[in-house]
């Protein structure tokens, strides 16, 4: 029914949205839904930890497809406590095979760079259902960029881009344990990434120098390890500073220091 509203969960909004309309069988543009609950800005989940719960429904005039909804793996749909029917007996809820990955990079005499970038795009945008293809793969000093397009693009950049930054973030690992690319991978799409990275290297910038006048450190933001490889190579030919993060984790925070001080572990 149209009106039906199920609550689903993921580590990211776009995993949840993905989930909800496998569920459905409805494209993106018609389904709605809204944020119930997420994990605090900064905030790191043990590896399979839901992070986000949304709840969604089918617009009105949307058409369902014939293939009959999943539920699997991540995103779990659940009823509202108001709505859920007599529970079936627990034995016929788990009949349901668990969700298995296809496997991303299954050929290992595969070893051009495009190709092998593409292949893992492709995988994953099939695996959280979204219309994505890579556009562009160039070099740009720091690693490789995947530029990315299509249809679903504005829904990586929902949440200040948390879909884009959960795309990468399992991108790298995926090609982490495969070998076969060294360095660190980034993903922009809308070219959202490279507008962020410009402010946030002026801001890099600007706090050097006051760094340099009043001798103090400056802490920025936590952030990711391609966002510090980024600060510290841009200021690592700068006169008198010197940067180091601390913390553990994938979101790190980044210390821009006077070069005679101490500090942690530079990124």
């Amino acid at each position: 029914m149209s009106d039906e509203r199920l609550r689903f969960e993921g580590r990211d909004i776009t995993e949840a949205v993905a989930a909800a309309r496998r569920h459905f069988g409805v494209a993106r543009h018609d389904l709605g839904y809204e944020v119930i609950r997420k994990a605090g800005v900064g905030e790191v989940a043990e590896p399979g930890a839901a992070m986000v719960e949304i709840e969604a429904w089918k617009q009105p005039g949307a058409r369902p497809r014939p293939e009959p909804p999943t539920d699997d793996g991540y995103g779990r749909g659940r009823r509202e406590r108001r709505d859920r029917p007599e529970r079936r007996p627990r034995r016929e809820e788990r009949q349901a095979e668990p969700f298995e990955q296809p496997p991303l990079l299954a050929d290992p005499e595969v070893s051009d760079v495009r190709q092998i970038l593409e292949k893992l795009v492709n995988a994953l945008v099939i695996g959280l259902d979204l219309r994505l293809y890579v556009e562009e793969i160039v070099e740009n000093g720091v690693g490789l960029r995947v530029r990315m397009s299509g249809g679903d693009v504005p829904l990586l950049l929902e949440e200040q881009a948390e879909g884009l930054e959960s795309f990468q973030y399992l991108a790298n690992r995926i090609l982490h344990r495969d070998g076969r690319i060294p360095g660190r991978v980034s993903f922009d799409a809308g070219d959202y990434r490279a507008r962020q990275e410009q402010a946030l290297l002026e801001q890099a910038r600007s706090a050097a120098e006051e760094v340099i006048r009043s001798g103090q450190t400056h802490k920025m933001p936590p952030m990711g390890p391609y966002e510090r490889r980024l600060i510290h190579l841009a200021l690592s030919e700068m006169e008198g500073v010197r940067t180091y993060s601390t913390g553990s984790g994938y979101r790190r925070r980044l210390h821009i220091a006077p070069r005679s001080k101490e500090g942690g572990e530079e990124s």
